[in-house]
């Protein structure tokens, strides 16, 4: 798991690319910065965020979260229509990597077990991209479709 400076970096990083991202055709950006940042998802942005939230302890570092996350929701708010767009493309992907991956469970169930933790990380991200897509949501998760 990311440490608190990694995932600030990621989140801080994130938020100044986002609105190019959103406009973008790329659904897993590269951000500008160390080699080390992982790549730019709003499910990664959600999750980051997430992590901070839980791991924040000290008034000053919750003030800086509350700066972030109001930065996120004004992005989110301007544009929600790319916003929205980006989270179905990026739902349809987990959704793919999530079948292929109990594809091959069911072929070789022994040896799929060592991807399972990152394949768990899949699912969370994918509840936090339905949250992002309300009216969805019970679509996504028993069809495995979004409208689109």
């Amino acid at each position: 798991m990311p440490t608190l400076a990694q995932d600030l970096a990621f989140v801080q990083a994130g938020l100044d690319e986002l609105e190019t991202y959103l406009h973008s055709e790329v659904l897993y950006w590269p951000l500008s910065g160390p080699a080390s940042l992982p790549r730019l998802t709003l499910g990664g942005l959600l999750l980051g965020l997430m992590r901070l939230r839980a791991r924040c302890k000290f008034p000053a570092k919750a003030a800086q979260l509350t700066g972030l996350e109001n930065r996120l929701d004004a992005v989110r708010s301007k544009w929600r229509s790319a916003w929205e767009r980006k989270c179905r493309r990026e739902v349809h992907a987990r959704l793919d990597l999530w079948k292929n991956y109990l594809a091959e469970y069911r072929q070789s169930p022994e040896s799929q077990a060592e991807s399972y933790p990152e394949q768990v990380k899949g699912r969370v991200l994918l509840q936090l991209l339905a949250l992002e897509l309300e009216a969805q949501t019970e679509e996504i998760f028993l069809y495995g479709k979004l409208k689109s």
